[in-house]
């Protein structure tokens, strides 16, 4: 077994099932709604419409295992975040 190789299987071994799932649901999700919805043109095209899409998908579309709400809304924010905002802060 090569380098790469074995470099590959300790980083997959530090993988949980739960989190192949999530991983193998989005890539269904995107490869549904961008890679097989658009006929691409160049490169900086699916570069353009993936970033529009990550923007609805993580600022704007509700997810069911999120209560749903959008992951962004959903996310933790850290203390001193937090503090800012209730202070008026910016």
């Amino acid at each position: 077994m090569n380098r790469s190789m074995k470099a590959f299987c300790q980083l997959w071994a530090g993988v949980h099932n739960w989190q192949n799932a999530v991983i193998e649901r989005f890539n269904k999700t995107y490869r549904e709604e961008v890679l097989s919805a658009y006929v691409f043109e160049s490169l900086a095209q699916i570069r353009e419409i993936t970033e529009s899409w990550l923007v609805e998908y993580n600022q704007e579309r509700p997810h069911e295992s999120l209560g749903r709400l959008p992951p962004l809304t959903y996310l933790p924010r850290p203390p001193q975040v937090l503090q800012r905002t209730a202070g008026g802060e910016s």
